[in-house]
């Protein structure tokens, strides 16, 4: 655990403490995001083309149709950009460096992203098993 940088001195004419900023995040974190959001990019750009995921394991079994995969490529694609945006945030960050004002505005296409994904998994289940 890292301590926060405590300034003591004088402070406006009198003796006082302020509290320290948070240390920075180590810049690692956002070349990992970059790199996950580069492998989520071209993922996404499969399943768009193609319709279809290139492995399938845990929820991606429920796939069943083109038309699911592809609306959920066009949301890792999404997921994929906005990870991009995030990443620059925190590589500037890292450098002490305040990022612009419009980045916070990343966040509102992870919402409908949600909804995609969400009805891609809702709509085309593929139908399970009659039990015997």
């Amino acid at each position: 655990m890292k301590q926060l940088a405590i300034h003591c001195g004088p402070t406006g004419g009198t003796f006082g403490c302020e509290r320290g900023d948070l240390p920075a995040p180590p810049a690692v974190f956002g070349w990992l995001l970059f790199a996950a959001s580069i492998v989520g990019l071209a993922v996404g750009i499969h399943l768009l083309i193609t319709g279809r995921p290139l492995v399938r394991f845990g929820w991606l079994k429920q796939i069943s149709t083109t038309r699911a995969g592809r609306l959920l490529g066009l949301g890792l694609v999404l997921d994929s950009l906005a990870g991009v945006v995030i990443a620059q945030v925190i590589n500037l960050l890292s450098q002490h460096i305040e990022p612009p004002r419009w980045s916070g505005l990343v966040v509102i296409p992870l919402v409908p992203v949600a909804a995609l994904q969400w009805l891609a998994f809702r709509i085309d289940r593929r139908p399970e098993s009659a039990p015997q």
